[in-house]
């Protein structure tokens, strides 16, 4: 992936989609939701959101539009996926021109993550998904005294997808993670992660990827090698 400059008209409406690497969105003009694996934010001039590999999110735009910069991380730097701010996006902007490590060297000194915002139930749900895909739904929904099909209605109105949907996809994503930064057997991987067998999540794992989950471990270790060269 290379820098990207996004202009984004008012009003604009982006369905949901994938990143398949590691990259940084950081808000030079304007804003917009973002309603993705982490939640739902609204973003501002300023604000940065660091995307993992095979993050989705869908974008709804404010009636300025938005200018958007992209900077390329590398997927295992030890930068999590989050929401933050930095205070002189336009320093950053002007770096990543000249240099992308400085930049994203920059950026990361710079940036300040947000430690709360307000959210309402289908934030709350998107969260308890993402970290938990084995969350019962209808027990999530007593919970919070609200129908199934109230659930299942407004879930899909902010983020595009069913619970259902939602929780397959943070299962798997959870089941990459895994595969790429251990070594544990892949047949207890998928007992742990709550699939039916290996192969279950090997479908799971080539939906979400295109590759097998040998291969993904085989590439997080590659890509491990290589990081801790660079460092070194």
């Amino acid at each position: 992936m290379k820098l990207r400059h996004e202009h984004h008209s008012g009003n604009e409406f982006i369905t949901r989609h994938m990143h398949s690497e590691a990259a940084v969105a950081l808000v030079l003009a304007g804003g917009y939701e973002e309603a993705g694996d982490r939640g739902r934010f609204h973003v501002r001039a300023g604000d940065v959101v660091i995307h993992a590999p095979y993050d989705t999110h869908l974008d709804r735009f404010t009636s300025s539009g938005a200018h958007i910069l992209d900077l390329p991380i590398c997927p295992h730097s030890g930068f999590s996926a989050g929401f933050g701010r930095v205070s002189n996006p336009d320093l950053i902007a002007r770096a990543a021109e000249r240099n992308l490590a400085e930049a994203a060297e920059l950026l990361f000194s710079a940036f300040a993550a947000y430690s709360s915002f307000s959210i309402d139930w289908p934030e709350q749900l998107a969260q308890g998904l993402s970290k938990n895909p084995d969350l019962s739904l209808g027990a999530w929904a007593r919970e919070f005294g609200l129908a199934s099909a109230t659930v299942t209605r407004g879930f899909k109105q902010v983020f595009g997808i069913t619970p259902s949907r939602f929780r397959a996809h943070c299962r798997a994503k959870l089941a990459w993670n895994m595969v790429c930064g251990t070594n544990l057997p892949l047949s207890h991987l998928a007992a742990r992660l709550g699939f039916s067998d290996q192969a279950h999540m090997t479908r799971a794992l080539r939906s979400l990827t295109g590759k097998t989950p040998s291969l993904c471990r085989a590439q997080g270790q590659m890509d491990s090698r290589q990081l801790h060269c660079s460092c070194s």
